[in-house]
């Protein structure tokens, strides 16, 4: 037992020694600087309704930022999941539409909506359903849809798929094989092209 308790004692101090002399050789700044990555600046503010008062609140929320958005054009991209008719799923119209108009009134330059959804690939349909078509419309508000073509101005003409079979993998005895992926072979307009993909 005694035993033990010596060779315990003797582990904690040369714990407590090394940790004083790593901590003397280290700069004093990277001793006190904090490390920690910056924190996101985030507002909870509370709406009692979804109304015409959004707008207000929002508003009010924003100013707290100090944003300069002169200027500047802003992307808003809400909840657009799919339309399930008496369940909330998508974010609230009148959420998007007040958000946008808080944006132009703090100055910005053109404030577009935009979503591509997973689940429901008929953007358009999911729009018109929710609601969100007729807000954004009543607003003159612009929308991008990210699944289709609208983000690049380009036309598409035709597109083919073919799905790629997973390679087989072995470990030993052991095989398995790798997750197949799906390829899209996109036919462009003629004059049409996407610059940033060129020579890839």
């Amino acid at each position: 037992m005694n035993h033990d308790r010596r060779r315990l004692v003797i582990s904690a101090a040369g714990i407590a020694v090394g940790g004083m002399t790593t901590a003397r050789l280290l700069p004093e700044e990277m001793l006190l600087r904090d490390r920690r990555p910056r924190r996101s600046r985030v507002a909870v503010i509370s709406g009692q309704e979804y109304s015409e008062s959004l707008e207000r609140v929002l508003l009010s929320g924003l100013r707290a930022f100090h944003l300069n958005l002169r200027g500047k054009s802003v992307m808003l991209k809400p909840n657009l999941v799919e339309y399930i008719a008496g369940v909330e799923i998508n974010t609230n119209p009148l959420l998007v539409g007040a958000a946008a108009e808080a944006f132009l009134k703090l100055g910005a330059k053109s404030v577009v909506v935009g979503e591509g959804p997973g689940h429901q690939r008929d953007t358009y349909l999911v729009l018109a359903e929710s609601g969100l078509g007729a807000q954004l419309h009543s607003q003159k508000i612009s929308f991008v849809d990210l699944n289709r073509e609208e983000l690049f101005k380009v036309s598409v003409v035709n597109v083919r798929t073919l799905i790629v079979r997973g390679k087989e993998k072995r470990v030993g005895r052991f095989s398995g094989r790798r997750p197949s992926w799906k390829k899209a072979f996109v036919t462009l307009k003629p004059g049409d092209n996407i610059e940033f993909f060129e020579g890839v």
